[in-house]
């Protein structure tokens, strides 16, 4: 019924509520404030669930065990909600810096995709690849997890001794990424692809970075 919809399309937002409904019509209230520290902490909530995801993946590629990744569906989503809590609050509270503030519009676009691609490994994984091995994608994955962990250590401790271990990361995958793909059977390939997507998303995302220093 429409309620149902109405108040599962709610449940996509943090902070709002249903506060009256009736047959004729329903209210629906902003519960929370929205300020630059809370935009913190669901900025910080984006990278912690990104890295669940990424930890995940990793071990059902390693084990060949998709059911690791049943619920990345659920997580994707709550991934999403901290996302358009943080562009809600960009939206209401931007800095000062409009330069800042459309760099991080930016950084947040990215890091929904990454979450998205993250799923889509995991729907390949569950519904499309049964009885497999992945034996030939196991270093690209960890090399994949690797980055995403440096790049976020880096996004709160900006140092240029870390952009350049970033960098070397960059080059070794690069250089490895032949012997990897030459080796990998058809549904290894796939993975694959997806995994080198989120690649070039943390490349992108390291330049964004970078940017915010200057």
């Amino acid at each position: 019924n429409i309620m149902s919809v109405l108040e599962a399309f709610i449940n996509r937002f943090i902070g709002w509520e249903v506060v009256e409904n009736s047959k004729e019509h329903i209210i629906v209230k902003d519960m929370g404030e929205t300020t630059n520290k809370q935009f913190e902490n669901a900025l910080r909530r984006v990278f912690l669930l990104l890295e669940s995801m990424g930890r995940d993946t990793m071990e059902a590629l390693k084990q060949n065990n998709p059911e690791l990744l049943e619920e990345a569906h659920d997580i994707d989503i709550n991934l999403d909600k901290f996302h358009d809590y943080c562009i809600r609050i960009l939206n209401k509270n931007a800095y000062k810096d409009s330069k800042k503030t459309n760099l991080l519009f930016a950084t947040l676009y990215l890091l929904e995709l990454v979450g998205d691609e993250f799923k889509t490994i995991s729907h390949h994984l569950l519904m499309d690849f049964k009885n497999v091995k992945y034996d030939s994608i196991k270093g690209m994955a960890e090399a994949t997890l690797e980055y995403l962990a440096s790049f976020q250590d880096l996004f709160y401790k900006f140092d240029f001794e870390k952009v350049k271990k970033l960098s070397e990361m960059d080059q070794n995958i690069y250089f490895h990424v032949r012997p990897f793909y030459k080796n990998a059977r058809e549904h290894e390939r796939e993975i694959f692809h997806h995994l080198r997507v989120i690649h070039r998303y943390f490349n992108a995302l390291l330049e964004l970075r970078i940017e915010m220093e200057f």
